[in-house]
Parts: structure tokens; sequence; C-alpha cells
């Protein structure tokens, strides 16, 4: 993640996300923390930040002072509506099966908790015209090992977020540019942020 920051396009990504968890003095849950860089920028808005990964590389995160556990982002070892938000980057579409992904997320949201996920947008304008072009690789590379199992857009997102129990706020782009609109529908506000890089970002809040 740390590498990742070096990035124009991946910083702003993350700079978005860690905006829209917002603080100070929140509990929050970094799923998928890897080496803690983005927990600490969690942290450094004032929040308490507990970081979750799975194998070796949360030992990076302990290294860094941050209270780090192993878990699967499926079965986490916390009680139910424990945190005030959690941060999902780059997990969702490594779910064969999303909804225990989601179900789970929700459990340990306290009532009106935020969770924010980032995943990359499979219906980005680049992607469409490539594959109406006949070239699928910027979405699947079919010579490196496969990764991304789910491949999702704006509204697959939105629906199955919705599907679950998810009140979506806002989604951003990684760049979060362009020109913005409000679209109403019952129990649903989408803030949609039109961009042309492949990060959504969807800030969802925990139906009451």
């Amino acid at each position: 993640i740390e590498e990742a920051l070096k990035n124009q396009i991946q910083r702003q990504r993350i700079d978005v996300a860690v905006e829209m968890i917002g603080g100070p003095d929140l509990l929050v849950l970094d799923c998928g923390a890897g080496d803690g860089a983005i927990s600490e920028m969690i942290k450094m808005k004032g929040n308490e930040v507990i970081s979750v990964d799975f194998g070796e590389v949360i030992k990076t995160s302990k290294g860094k002072g941050l209270d780090a556990f192993a878990a699967e982002a499926t079965r986490l070892p916390f009680r139910d509506e424990v945190f005030d938000a959690g941060f999902f980057g780059e997990i969702i579409e490594h779910q064969i099966e999303y909804r225990p992904f989601l179900l789970e997320a929700k459990r340990i949201l306290k009532p009106n908790g935020r969770v924010v996920l980032t995943t990359p947008n499979v219906g980005r304008l680049r992607n469409r015209l490539s594959g109406i072009l006949g070239d699928t690789t910027p979405w699947h590379e079919w010579d490196k090992p496969i990764h991304h199992v789910r491949y999702w857009t704006f509204f697959s997102l939105s629906q199955a977020l919705a599907k679950e129990g998810f009140l979506v706020g806002r989604v951003g782009t990684g760049m979060s540019q362009g020109e913005g609109c409000i679209l109403e529908e019952p129990q649903t506000i989408f803030d949609y942020m039109r961009g042309q890089w492949s990060m959504e970002m969807v800030e969802s809040f925990r139906d009451m």
C-alpha cells in the first residue's frame, strides 16, 4: 500500500476514501489493511483504528504500533455493532460469494455506521470501448493468475448494497472529478461524481 501511495491516481483514490470515512473520534475498521499505510492515514484524522488482513502481511501493521489482527473479511473476530465506520479497500472483487462479506461488514457496524468500499469499475468508458474492439485485457488479463473473481459497475454494486440493507450515500472516482448529479429514488440517494478513472468509492449507511 505504501508503494500505491506514491502513484498519483492511487493516492487520490485513497485520499477520497479516507475523506469519506470522516472523523475525528470514530472507531474504524481497516479491513485488508496490508502494511497499515491507510490505517495510519485514518488514525491521523483523530480516529481509533483496528487493522485486519490475513497472512504474514499483518505483521507490518503490528510493527507500526497499530492494533492489528489476522482474519478474513467474511469472519471478523469482533462483536456485533461495535464500529462507527469500516474501510474495505479492493476486497469485494476478490469474493466469489459477496453476500457473506457484505453481511459481515453490516454486522460489525453500529446502527447508522458507515462503510466505504473501493473496487475497480469495469463499466468505465475505457473498458467499454476496449470491449467493443474485442480487447478485454483492461479488466481481465488472461495471461496472469486470476485474482479478481467478480467485476462491478456502479449500478451492480449499488444494487448489491441496497439488497443487503445499505443506503448508498455517495459515489466518487479515483480523481473525484467531473460533472456531478444527484438521482433520487425511494430510500436511496446517489451522489455520483463522474470521472475518467477506474475506481469507484461507495459510501453507504447501514439501514436503521
